[in-house]
């Protein structure tokens, strides 16, 4: 029997999920961006901040382009199971989240961080049940099966299965390019507002960490 809790296709939480994390998110990214730092880090303590932002950055990014080349086109059609798909259920959210976690180190904002951990588990815990919720209804055991086996984003290296070749629909890879354009620009809207936080001019409401 499923233990997924599937949400209704038009239900207010899953209609309103993007502004209910925006609204989470909004308190801790405004206090951030007009506050002055709590500490300095220094040459290597900023470098070593930078280096892991850029890693966070590239994985997330290569991980949503990875699990795009064996979603794309496939989707709601079949189980995917190989690939990404092979170590944890939802590579794209894992990229993403990755994605948000590399504009908080470039930020250095441990506050940013607490405020972007609420806003990721109050947006998967309405959306994760309703996706698997779908899954189960439309694939039944099956799906329960690849559920108890996978698990849902930390990934299981151990479980990557992949074919040697797989088909790829261009017309997805065009739709995730057109995100890559918003999602590539946070390490721009980071570092420019991580400089103007070290300005005397920028206003400072408070000093947080």
């Amino acid at each position: 029997m499923s233990t997924a809790t599937p949400y209704r296709r038009h239900s207010f939480l899953w209609r309103s999920r993007n502004w209910i994390s925006l609204i989470v998110l909004a308190p801790a990214l405004v206090l951030t961006a007009f506050s002055a730092p709590a500490w300095s880090f220094g040459f290597w303590g900023a470098a070593a901040c930078e280096t892991a932002g850029w890693l966070l950055f590239c994985a997330g990014a290569t991980y949503r382009w990875w699990a795009m080349l064996y979603i794309s086109g496939h989707k709601d059609r079949q189980i995917i199971s190989n690939g990404p798909y092979s170590m944890c259920r939802h590579p794209l959210y894992l990229g993403t989240l990755l994605l948000s976690l590399s504009f908080v180190v470039f930020l250095q904002s441990a506050s940013l961080f607490v405020g972007m951990l609420a806003t990721g588990l109050v947006y998967f815990a309405i959306t994760l049940p309703r996706e698997e919720g779908r899954l189960v209804a439309n694939y039944g055991d099956a799906y329960e099966q690849y559920r108890r086996r996978v698990p849902a984003l930390i990934p299981n290296l151990s479980l990557f299965t992949s074919p040697a070749t797989i088909p790829v629909n261009l017309s997805g890879l065009r739709a995730e390019l057109i995100r890559a354009m918003r999602w590539g620009a946070l390490p721009l809207v980071a570092h420019l507002l991580q400089a103007a936080r070290l300005e005397s001019w920028w206003p400072h409401w408070m000093t947080l960490p």
